[in-house]
């Protein structure tokens, strides 16, 4: 699965909201221009990593998610070296 997270540019998670648990694919990271292995693995941890004028809408987006099962949303990150970058993502929750 790596191999074709990195050759798609893609990354994934799985989030245990519960215990509020975010793990996150190498691909994932690297999206958002992390070392490897250093997300903090939090909801809370994400937002910090979205542009502050993008984060309501993509924690509704969310939210709607958990309704729906479908997700797709557009925000900005901020990187560690204040850069921005805009990716689409989108994907389905499985509960």
């Amino acid at each position: 699965m790596l191999l074709a997270e990195e050759a798609a540019n893609i990354g994934a998670f799985e989030w245990n909201i519960q215990e509020n648990k975010n793990i996150w694919s190498k691909s994932l990271e690297k999206i958002y221009a992390l070392e490897p292995s250093t997300f903090g693995g939090t909801y809370e941890e994400w937002a910090r990593l979205v542009h502050p004028d993008d984060l309501a809408q993509a924690q509704q987006d969310v939210q709607k998610s958990l309704k729906t099962g479908n997700f797709t949303s557009k925000w900005r990150v901020v990187w560690p070296d204040q850069k921005h970058a805009l990716p689409l993502r989108q994907g389905k929750s499985a509960f």
